[in-house]
């Protein structure tokens, strides 16, 4: 049966070094810190024994490097998949730019060029439960296509709403940076969190952040 591996993307730049911001192009979308790539790194190593057949990230760059750094591991392309992207919270960003469109992801990251995206959300998402009836529907979409476990890499509110949208409850989820959230099957239907991992990584946040 179909396990959905549900991580959060690294550490941002922008949390480990504030003045980053200032001076960017794109200010609502960092890169990673060297301690999220590290982050990354170590999960990449960690879900090598997890038998994972497809990964699905969202196209902000945080999302596309720690990607990046974990299909090495796992010797797969990243299916790009705007319908994971971050909550499209008007009084977080202004997202009006949109995220760099495949072809120019495609010259730094190792994509799927023929994935068809489920779905291209507008900006902007006045509401939480927007975001969330996004991000539950294109996992929900993902486990029924999916032949094997498959790995989705987003952020941290969609991470939450991923699972309690598919558990139908607050069950215990983790959204901070890097840690694997095991969503699994229930016998007797509908799906259930199995598992939380966060002993693979040797550095951590102080303090879950979002913006």
């Amino acid at each position: 049966m179909t396990k959905l591996y549900i991580v959060r993307h690294g550490l941002r730049l922008d949390h480990e070094n504030t003045s980053w911001k200032a001076t960017a192009e794109r200010p609502f979308d960092p890169p990673l810190s060297p301690n999220g790539f590290q982050q990354a790194q170590q999960t990449g190593q960690y879900l090598r024994q997890h038998a994972i057949t497809a990964v699905y990230a969202s196209p902000l760059i945080r999302a596309m490097q720690t990607a990046t750094e974990i299909v090495e591991h796992l010797d797969l392309p990243i299916r790009v998949e705007p319908g994971l992207i971050e909550w499209l919270n008007p009084k977080w960003y202004d997202y009006s730019a949109g995220a760099y469109p495949l072809k120019t992801l495609a010259q730094s990251y190792p994509v799927a060029r023929d994935y068809e995206p489920l779905l291209r959300p507008r900006y902007p998402e006045q509401d939480e439960e927007t975001s969330r009836a996004r991000c539950t529907y294109v996992a929900r979409q993902l486990a029924h296509e999916a032949t094997g476990n498959i790995l989705l890499i987003s952020h941290g509110v969609c991470v939450l709403n991923i699972v309690e949208g598919l558990t139908g409850g607050r069950a215990g989820a983790k959204d901070q940076t890097c840690a694997i959230n095991i969503v699994a099957p229930k016998w007797t239907g509908g799906w259930q969190l199995a598992e939380v991992i966060t002993s693979h990584l040797s550095v951590g946040e102080k303090k879950v952040e979002y913006v």
